[in-house]
């Protein structure tokens, strides 16, 4: 995958907040905020739209993964944050998806 950082983290704020609201632990008013603030400094409001399996593929080398379990670091409310431990990738796959809508 070729971006920049800072869209590239974008990107997976964007995946993070539909993840939150596909799992229930956040309601969309998370990611429209976010998409405000993200407006703001000029970062991207989508991810590119990369094969989902293979974005799902790079998240297993990621520091936070362990075995077959990812840690998704999600906020589930403005200045509220958690750590979910995923290990079913159908709602990940479908997070992915939709930040790239």
């Amino acid at each position: 995958f070729s971006m920049r950082h800072g869209d590239g983290v974008a990107a997976g704020m964007l995946a993070a907040c539909h993840f939150a609201e596909i799992t229930g632990k956040a309601s969309s008013c998370v990611r429209e905020k976010l998409c405000s603030v993200l407006g703001k400094l000029g970062l991207p409001l989508k991810a590119p739209a990369y094969d989902s399996a293979a974005v799902l593929d790079s998240m297993y080398g990621d520091k936070k993964t362990q075995g077959s379990v990812m840690r998704l670091v999600i906020v589930t409310e403005p200045g509220k944050a958690e750590i979910v431990k995923q290990e079913d990738t159908a709602p990940v796959l479908e997070a992915i998806r939709l930040a790239s809508e």
